[in-house]
């Protein structure tokens, strides 16, 4: 008989040690999660649960147990007199981008890299110790860079003048050594492990790399022949924009175009998606290919740029009111236009 009254003693004082220590040292732990008053109302009912637990340890009544608790939690709430919790909670600061912590410069990592010619680097690129985003208050609005550097070329940078005369030296010897750093800065990055890729391809962002790789590779045909390029040097012909240009089109043709109906699909990821294309994935891919032809494709572009302005029309143009609906369910606008 008293094996069996110490059994059960033993039973409700573990039940009460879970439900009045082990439990609020857990909510203790989620407390620092929570705002200043809500953390401290949480370690305040801890630190009160525990006398309570050895005070109704003794007792024979579950209820004056309860009672202590609950006289406890009262106390608490009506001294510290605490909010909501939906009230308390703030909103956690935003943490900086993977990309942001892994690849900003620090001043000592370019200092233990670079070496000698740090110096030259860190002026003309303005890094700073406690970073550099502070140009104005719009810089880094959301302290994303916080204590990080961005490499920025200012206006003095542009015009070196000033600095290779401080270093006494020439441009064209200024302009090799900040090509060496560039170099050694770049073969440490390409160390580190890269972000995660987004790898999705839409129909509209291709549109404008394929503008922009067909117009550099007709700015690059106006430099002087021998132009002396410094690092990075990979992509200085222009041949090679134009056949990544040509590649883009070719993809979207071939995968997210239907040439029976002469529509297009949205975005591709492993397969084409279900979704159909939108105003701007028609507009964009015409304006690209457009300079695809203008800048030295073949006139096939010119062709297939037509043919998507056709279906351009007849699925967004709003021939009541002029312009173009963004998506094809046009009933939805006339509805509430109504």
């Amino acid at each position: 008989m008293d094996s069996g009254v110490t059994i059960q003693t033993l039973c409700m004082i573990q039940e009460q040690f879970f439900n009045f220590i082990l439990f609020p040292f857990i909510l203790t732990l989620e407390a620092f999660k929570h705002s200043e008053k809500r953390r401290k109302g949480l370690l305040g009912f801890y630190t009160i649960s525990i006398p309570a637990f050895l005070a109704s340890s003794s007792s024979s009544s579950a209820a004056s147990l309860i009672s202590i608790i609950l006289a406890a939690a009262t106390r608490l709430r009506r001294h510290r007199n605490l909010p909501p919790p939906r009230a308390t909670c703030r909103r956690r600061p935003r943490r900086c981008p993977r990309r942001a912590r892994r690849f900003s410069p620090h001043v000592i990592d370019v200092e233990d890299i670079l070496g000698e010619h740090a110096d030259i680097f860190i002026e003309h690129y303005y890094i700073k110790q406690s970073g550099n985003c502070d140009l104005s208050s719009m810089s880094d609005p959301h302290d994303e860079f916080k204590g990080k550097n961005v490499l920025i070329e200012r206006k003095k940078s542009k015009d070196p003048s000033e600095i290779t005369s401080k270093y006494s030296m020439s441009i064209e010897t200024y302009k090799d050594i900040l090509g060496e750093c560039r170099r050694k800065l770049f073969e440490v990055r390409s160390r580190r492990a890269r972000p995660h890729l987004d790898d999705k391809v839409i129909v509209s962002w291709n549109g404008l790399a394929i503008s922009s790789f067909s117009r550099a590779s007709k700015i690059l045909l106006g430099e002087v022949e021998g132009t002396k390029f410094y690092f990075p040097v990979v992509g200085t012909e222009p041949k090679e924009y134009m056949q990544i240009a040509e590649k883009a089109a070719l993809f979207i043709k071939k995968e997210l175009h239907n040439a029976e109906t002469q529509r297009l699909n949205h975005s591709f990821r492993n397969s084409p998606s279900k979704a159909p294309g939108f105003l701007d994935d028609y507009a964009f891919l015409i304006s690209g290919l457009l300079d695809l032809y203008e800048f030295g494709g073949g006139i096939n572009w010119l062709q297939w740029a037509i043919e998507l302005q056709g279906t351009q029309d007849a699925l967004f143009l709003d021939g009541d009111g002029g312009g173009y609906f963004n998506n094809t369910c046009r009933w939805i606008f006339q509805f509430f236009s109504v």
